[in-house]
């Protein structure tokens, strides 16, 4: 078995995050979203002065997966202020979590995932929370097969496209 790597990406970071978080966003949802609402989120949101401004963010910390020296996957954490619905005290947001389609069968997300919660767990967070699509049911079943419940909804907007998504949270 090949050995991952997981490295904090720094503002020197930027190009390789938004290669592998335009990359890996096409191959999850381009072809269920049009190609103008794709666009646009990739300019407006994976762009690269709005990663930028995120990498400056003293409240988000984003993980590349490494193998062999390349970006294979990557996940994105909110602390505080950063989060983007939830804003409790003691909380930490997995905002994204990606991993290349080639790799996804060599449990790359679960090791980002365990990652963040230990990341959590060492801060004395008391919940890791996140939203994730509605008609994303294998992402579903992922945080619920590590303990994630629902309880609440809320919306991402996707280009000009309103989409509902499910927040779950994980008690630790």
């Amino acid at each position: 078995m090949q050995t991952i790597s997981i490295i904090q990406a720094g503002e020197n970071d930027v190009v390789a995050l938004q290669q592998i978080a335009q990359t890996t966003f096409i191959a999850a949802y381009a072809a269920v979203n049009t190609q103008e609402n794709m666009d646009k989120y990739l300019h407006e949101d994976l762009g690269l002065p709005q990663l930028r401004s995120e990498l400056n963010n003293p409240h988000s910390l984003f993980f590349f997966a490494q193998l062999d020296g390349q970006n294979i996957g990557y996940i994105k954490l909110n602390i505080g202020d950063a989060q983007t619905h939830l804003q409790e005290k003691n909380t930490l947001e997995i905002e994204r979590i990606y991993v290349l389609p080639p790799y996804q069968s060599m449990r790359i997300g679960q090791q980002l995932f365990d990652h963040a919660v230990a990341l959590a767990k060492a801060r004395a967070y008391t919940k890791v929370w996140l939203a994730v699509w509605e008609q994303n049911h294998k992402a579903i079943q992922f945080y619920t097969r590590n303990g994630f419940t629902v309880f609440d909804t809320c919306t991402f907007t996707l280009g000009n496209d309103v989409q509902n998504d499910l927040m779950m949270a994980l008690t630790l």
